[in-house]
């Protein structure tokens, strides 16, 4: 399971989120080549809604893989899992 999870972070985190780093690079060059940016500003209104929302479902991956991965930790691992948080 925590396989899984840390493929999916590393997924969106790497794959779709750089992605949409290179995507802005690219539109702000479309917008002030393109006379009428009407279907381009349309088209990033939805990317950005969508990032948001990969954003949120990220954080709540990320958070869901690390409290998993505290409870597979025998107890001393625990303890210094807890030690490293708190600093």
């Amino acid at each position: 399971m925590l396989d899984t999870l840390e493929f999916i972070l590393s997924l969106i985190r790497l794959d779709l989120l750089f992605g949409f780093g290179f995507y802005s690079t690219v539109y702000f060059i479309l917008k002030y080549l393109l006379k009428d940016p009407k279907w381009l500003l349309d088209f990033d209104r939805s990317a950005l809604r969508l990032m948001t929302y990969l954003g949120l479902v990220w954080l709540a991956l990320w958070i869901i893989y690390h409290v998993a991965f505290y409870y597979n930790l025998d107890f001393k691992e625990q303890l210094a899992f807890k030690d490293r948080l708190r600093g």
